[in-house]
């Protein structure tokens, strides 16, 4: 299932959509504008997905969201890092100043409780009409397209109400004997996790052993995962370079969220548990700054043995160590006793006393 968003109906000249500036897209200088903004679709794919396969009643979903959003959750280093990036944007409206500032109009600083009451009774709106209208033709719908408008932007209600989720075939790969489903088109997620596979099965880069005890391995893995630039930053690859085959059907697996692949590589080779392939010492996306790609690729903080890093940046490597490594999670657990969760987590502002698992790159 696809469920992330939509193009705006009347959106007919998005070439002139102001954007960032991609020769400095890292600038706390940036003008938002409501051209920009794109037809929401996270909430229509859980109403669709409870609806194909739950089993819990639909206003059981938004209880544990409910609570957090009430009672808060401390913020962390990386939460208060980001506030302060987007500052001048999320200060902007009385909306979002009410979340992410303080009553005298101060940053929240580490340790502030993040509460979100205004989300807490959306959530509940949702939950008490069994449904998601109330986001897509309700009265949250009218606010939402009342502010894209002020800021400038074309979405209409009807944009709103004609959304609806794509359901769409898995990419299939066999690999070490397993076959490993992925999400499917238009998405290309599955495409890239299954490109890496084949990679990693051509490469025999299990041969060279775990990619935490050999640097051989930690080197090649980090430099296929690279790879996931390629398709992203140079879509226009295979007119300019004779023999590359940029193509979905050619590229089945060009870029990857480097997470899974590490996740999979420790469970279909080496035996890992789901739980101890999530809890392995983690690698990040390569080095992107605002004069673009760098050779370098983030490795967690303290958690590689340093002989071994070592060795793979004397191949050429370039790892560097970062604490803050943020990006997709491709494998969790909750602990049914403790309720505890562990293994990869969406966000660096995720970290909680109560949710020690660390963010990766993907």
């Amino acid at each position: 299932m696809k469920a992330s968003y939509n193009t705006v109906a009347g959106e007919d000249d998005p070439m002139t959509i102001p954007g960032l500036d991609m020769g400095d897209f890292m600038s706390t200088e940036i003008r938002p504008s409501g051209r920009a903004t794109l037809v929401p679709g996270f909430m229509k794919g859980v109403e669709a997905g409870h609806a194909r396969f739950g089993k819990v009643p639909f206003a059981d979903l938004f209880d544990a969201s409910i609570r957090i959003a009430e009672e808060g959750m401390p913020f962390n280093a990386g939460l208060v890092q980001n506030v302060a990036f987007r500052s001048n944007v999320l200060s902007r409206r009385p909306e979002t100043r009410a979340i992410f500032f303080r009553e005298d109009g101060a940053p929240h600083e580490l340790g502030d409780n993040f509460r979100q009451p205004a989300l807490a009774a959306t959530l509940r709106r949702v939950a008490a009409d069994g449904n998601v209208d109330y986001l897509y033709s309700g009265e949250w719908a009218e606010k939402l397209v009342a502010a894209v408008q002020e800021e400038g932007g074309r979405m209409t209600m009807e944009d709103l109400a004609a959304y609806d989720v794509i359901w769409s075939d898995p990419v299939v790969a066999d690999y070490a004997g397993h076959q490993v489903f992925s999400h499917g088109l238009p998405a290309t997620g599955g495409v890239n996790t299954t490109e890496a596979l084949n990679i990693l099965e051509a490469a025999d880069i299990k041969s060279m052993g775990h990619y935490t005890e050999s640097p051989e391995a930690l080197f090649w893995l980090t430099q296929l995962t690279r790879l996931s630039m390629a398709g992203y930053l140079f879509p226009h690859l295979a007119d300019e370079v004779q023999g590359v085959d940029m193509s979905l059907q050619g590229r089945l697996g060009k870029g990857l969220h480097q997470k899974t692949i590490q996740m999979l590589h420790s469970i279909l080779d080496f035996g890992y548990s789901p739980d101890e392939a999530a809890g392995a010492p983690a690698f990040g996306s390569p080095e992107f700054t605002s004069t673009g790609l760098t050779e370098r690729t983030s490795i967690v903080e303290g958690e590689f043995d340093p002989e071994v890093v070592a060795a793979a940046n004397a191949l050429g490597a370039n790892l560097y160590e970062d604490d803050l490594l943020q990006g997709g999670w491709s494998g969790a657990m909750i602990d049914p006793e403790t309720g505890k969760r562990t293994g990869g987590v969406s966000m660096v502002w995720a970290l909680t006393p109560e949710n020690d698992s660390r963010p990766v790159g993907y």
